[in-house]
């Protein structure tokens, strides 16, 4: 198999889904080519929208997955995250444009719900 000694390719199809009050679920696939670029991690960066630092979690590369998906937590209820998921090999790395989301608002406490 030829191989790329080359930054890989961004992960395709990103889709951020499941968000609640203090986390959020971040997925998508490797890149058409991800084993020929030798991809050995895939990286979800988030941060607050006002802040510049990014909070890192990373999974492992697997040639034989063809999606992933991660839990993003713990997040501020009511608060706008910026979110992007990166490829990386041993010459550099390769995210997609960040994209906004916003928390829903804190739950109620159980006890709160039924107050007569």
């Amino acid at each position: 198999m030829f191989h790329f000694s080359a930054v890989p390719l961004e992960p395709t199809n990103v889709e951020i889904f499941g968000i609640d009050s203090d986390e959020l679920s971040v997925q998508w696939n490797p890149s058409e080519n991800a084993d020929a670029f030798k991809v050995t991690e895939y990286r979800v960066q988030h941060r607050k929208f006002e802040e510049k630092s990014f909070t890192n979690t990373s999974l492992i590369a697997s040639d034989d997955k063809t999606q992933y998906t991660i839990r993003v937590q713990p997040l501020e209820p009511e608060t706008t995250y910026m979110v992007r998921v990166g490829a990386l090999n041993k010459f550099g790395e390769n995210f997609n444009d960040e994209s906004a989301h916003q928390t829903d608002p804190a739950r109620k406490p159980f006890s709160d719900i039924f107050l007569f």
